[in-house]
């Protein structure tokens, strides 16, 4: 486009709200180029203004005042792109203060609220040339990026020298489905560093295949932190799969005297996924946790339907049992139907079940609505059947509110993928008939 035809464009954009009073249009590219210099400086100015009015609630620690730094994050955003100038000096100070470290973090927040996809060049300018606190904040930001060009800087920054860098850039890696990052991640499992370990099991549960927990479980055989333990732990969900190392890794956390109940619980509940049916030993140590006396009953509970998951029907009296005298004892409580409706629910005994929640159902009569629970729980039992047709009468029958039904399909993923998976279980969800 000609000189003689940008001009005019220029101007249109350019001319209205330069100044309070009215003014000649610029007549020469030189003229317009002086006139966008001064707003640009006018908005530097304004910039300058706003940070410093937010620059206080910056300072702030996200996570302890996570209200004052979004409302600042937020107003500073809206100022677009061209504050970023005035923040990325922000995110590479000279100290490591904590006042230092929660404006680079919060600084950080606000391009990330800008969009991350423009200031790449710059990011990574920063991870390889700033300082460890600015290189950390950078390998952060280039995950956050979702963009495939921050791959391979951040598999560069795996060499840094600094620790803390080195695991914001393997949690990046993590968050950018890197693939092709398994084999440097797996190679830095003899460095030592809590904040190091946690970033590797994060994120070589997004990009690790089953076969790498056998090179896994030697680096963490002796770990003794809960934390650490338990990010293990959903690493050995998602990749171990009938490995049998692994799920005896579990029973041993879950038979440990020496952990919290809740890590004990989560154990025995990533054992009952993972299947390792026929194992004796898994078995003997659950066993012998059944039958210890000074074995919390939560934990006995759990034990028993971990059992059960894995094969072995001999302690389903501890949970069963229970649940039919307390029955017995109050056959009119929709309460007591719908308690060992759960037990057989645990038990993978579905039939009977929905046999008890339709009870229980019955009772509450007009008197009272069953509760959405009670319905959610009846709905996966059908599912699990494979009863489309009495999930779907159930649905109805429930005459729950659409709102509800959402929020049950929010609670419960194993539903909200039959609605993606069937038309007809999807529109009974929506109250279509």
């Amino acid at each position: 486009m000609s000189p003689a035809r940008v001009l005019p464009v220029l101007v249109f954009l350019l001319a209205p709200g330069l100044s309070g009073r009215a003014q000649s249009p610029p007549r020469t590219l030189e003229e317009l180029v002086h006139i966008a210099g001064k707003r640009a400086a006018a908005a530097l100015k304004a910039g300058k203004k706003l940070l410093q009015r937010y620059k206080p609630d910056l300072s702030l620690s996200w996570n302890e005042n996570r209200e004052f730094v979004d409302r600042a994050v937020s107003a500073l955003a809206a100022r677009g792109s061209d504050l970023a100038p005035l923040l990325f000096p922000l995110l590479d100070p000279k100290g490591r203060d904590e006042r230092s470290r929660n404006l680079a973090e919060n600084a950080g927040r606000v391009l990330e609220k800008i969009g991350l996809a423009l200031f790449l060049p710059r990011l990574v300018r920063l991870l390889r040339e700033g300082s460890p606190l600015g290189r950390s904040v950078a390998a952060r930001l280039l995950g956050a990026s979702g963009r495939k060009e921050a791959v391979a800087p951040l598999l560069d920054a795996l060499k840094d020298p600094d620790p803390p860098v080195v695991a914001a850039a393997v949690l990046s890696l993590g968050k950018l489905g890197a693939r092709e990052a398994r084999g440097p991640l797996l190679a830095l499992l003899d460095r030592s560093g809590p904040a190091l370990k946690e970033a590797l099991l994060w994120s070589l549960a997004k990009v690790g295949r089953p076969e790498d927990l056998d090179k896994i479980l030697p680096s963490f055989g002796e770990e003794k932190s809960e934390r650490i333990l338990s990010l293990f732990l959903d690493l050995v969900e998602k990749l171990g799969r009938e490995n049998p190392k692994a799920a005896l890794f579990a029973a041993r956390i879950a038979s440990g005297g020496g952990f919290s109940l809740s890590l004990r619980l989560r154990a025995l509940e990533v054992l009952g996924r993972t299947r390792g049916k026929g194992d004796k030993e898994i078995l003997a140590l659950l066993k012998k946790l059944v039958a210890d006396p000074l074995t919390p009953e939560t934990l006995r509970r759990q034990t028993a339907y971990t059992l059960n998951a894995l094969g072995d029907k001999s302690a389903r009296n501890v949970v069963l049992g229970p649940a039919e005298r307390f029955l017995h004892k109050n056959p009119g409580i929709p309460y007591a139907w719908v308690n060992r409706g759960d037990v057989y629910f645990n038990l993978g005994l579905y039939s009977k079940a929905a046999s008890d929640y339709n009870r229980a159902i019955q009772l509450c009569g007009t008197r009272t609505r069953p509760e959405p629970g009670t319905w959610a729980q009846l709905f996966l039992c059908y599912l699990r059947m494979g009863k489309k047709r009495d999930l779907i009468r159930a649905v109805r029958r429930s005459r729950l509110p659409v709102k509800v039904l959402r929020e049950l399909l929010a609670e419960h993923p194993e539903l909200e993928k039959a609605c993606r998976m069937d038309k007809e279980i999807a529109a009974a969800f929506q109250g279509k008939r």
